[in-house]
C-alpha cells in the first residue's frame, strides 16, 4: 500500500493492495491461536489466547479513535472561516504513513519472534525413525 501512495497509482490498483491488506488482516485472525497454542502450550491457552487480543484493540484505538482524528484536526484547520474541512492526501497521508510505520513495526516484531522461536518448527528427525 506505501508503494501505491507514494506512486499515485489509480484506483483500482489502490483497490487491489487494500484487498491484500485485508487478506493479511484476515491470516493474522486464523494464526494468532495456533501461534498462541504452539509458543505457550495448549494447557492454559484460554488464558494466553486472551492475552494477545488486547493488543489488537489497543491498536485499534490508537490508529482509528485516536491517531486519525488528530492528525484530521491539525490539517482541516477548525479554526478557519471559510469551513472548507479537508480531504485526499492532504489530510490523511500523514495518517497513512503512521500506520505504515506501525506495519513495519509489526512485521519486525514478528521476523524477530520467527528467529527466536525456530526451533520450535525445525524438523525433529529421530534417530530410529529414519529408515522409515
Amino acid at each position: 500500500m506505501l508503494l501505491f501512495y507514494a506512486s499515485g497509482a489509480s484506483v483500482g490498483a489502490a483497490l487491489a493492495g487494500a484487498a491484500v491488506v485485508g487478506f493479511a488482516y484476515g491470516m493474522v485472525w486464523t494464526l494468532i491461536p495456533t501461534v498462541a497454542a504452539d509458543l505457550f502450550g495448549r494447557r492454559y491457552f484460554g488464558s494466553n489466547y486472551a492475552l494477545c487480543l488486547p493488543s489488537v484493540v489497543a491498536g485499534s484505538v490508537l490508529f482509528s479513535t485516536i491517531l486519525a482524528p488528530t492528525v484530521y484536526a491539525a490539517h482541516s484547520g477548525e479554526g478557519d472561516d471559510d469551513g472548507d474541512g479537508c480531504s485526499g492526501s492532504a489530510c490523511f497521508g500523514e495518517t497513512f504513513l503512521l500506520t505504515a510505520a506501525g506495519c513495519c513495526v509489526g512485521a519486525l516484531s514478528a521476523a524477530v519472534l520467527a528467529a527466536r522461536t525456530r526451533y520450535l518448527y525445525a524438523p525433529r528427525v529421530d534417530a530410529g525413525a529414519e529408515g522409515v
